[in-house]
């Protein structure tokens, strides 16, 4: 049986979206068992907690704005049409430094509900484990 086809659009009303952070949203566009697609936006100054995922490789593609992504200690800069690939157990964290808002996509392979199920629980961020700073 197949999946229902339909026309994603991340500012229609029924597109889930959830604030984190401060002045951050991001909206589920896709969510299976291969991955999650999201779209997020940051505001200018903000910036993500350093955690890690345990399985999950993440993939962060640019679509306005400039980042800054620090992975293990290393910073990368990353402008609008670029991606970087984050493999499991790597330490990291996207920042907005800049003075422009920062739009991007960031696809969670395995989908974070495939990772949540092979940890028996029902917890959304249980491959995310944030730490100190």
């Amino acid at each position: 049986m197949h999946k229902k086809v339909q026309v994603v659009d991340s500012k229609a009303p029924n597109t889930p979206c959830y604030e984190w952070g401060t002045g951050c949203l991001a909206w589920v566009l896709s969510t299976g068992a291969a991955c999650t697609i999201k779209e997020e936006l940051m505001a200018p100054g903000t910036r993500e907690q350093l955690h890690l995922h345990k399985a999950a490789t993440q993939f962060f593609y640019i679509l306005e704005g400039s980042a800054e992504m620090y992975l293990d200690g290393e910073r990368f800069f990353l402008t609008t049409n670029q991606g970087l690939e984050i493999p499991p157990m790597t330490t990291h964290y996207i920042a907005n430094n800049a003075e422009n808002q920062l739009r991007f996509l960031v696809i969670t392979a395995p989908g974070e509900a495939q990772v949540d199920s092979r940890a028996g629980s029902s917890d959304s961020n249980i491959d995310r484990e944030n730490l100190p700073e």
